[in-house]
């Protein structure tokens, strides 16, 4: 991901930024309960091609991929009914958005979600467009 990545969550039983460091030792926890969300702000819109889940033991089992422009207002590119864990590539190709957010409807466990990574490809150097300019 770029560097001018950032990360939200709906909650953080361990932080949201463990989830975009590159590290599998660190993990993004939520709350025991549904829903729950991870969102990545890319900081501009960009092209996208794939995004990864890398599941720790406590996983999503239904959940859907959304992108937005604004950071409001949805659109989901994809829909997991049964999730089972562990690394999980998603293809989303032909999207663009500035976040991409994982939005867990039912956990897989009793735990809450658990992401060692989420981890966002695109296109970086070519901007669809960029909210900075006038």
């Amino acid at each position: 991901m770029p560097p001018q990545v950032s990360v939200l969550a709906s909650s953080n039983q361990r932080p949201a930024k463990n989830a975009i460091d590159g590290s599998i030792l660190t993990r993004w926890e939520s709350d025991f309960s549904d829903p729950q969300w991870l969102a990545a702000d890319m900081g501009r819109i960009i092209s996208l091609s794939t995004v990864e889940l890398h599941w720790e033991a406590a996983y999503g089992k239904v959940y859907d991929i959304g992108i937005s422009d604004d950071g409001v207002t949805w659109t989901t590119v994809y829909s997991e009914t049964n999730g089972s864990g562990g690394t999980e590539v998603i293809d989303v190709s032909g999207n663009s958005g500035r976040y991409i957010r994982m939005y867990g409807r039912e956990r897989g466990t009793g735990y809450g979600y658990s992401l060692f990574e989420f981890i966002v490809s695109g296109d970086p150097s070519t901007p669809i467009s960029d909210p900075t300019l006038p």
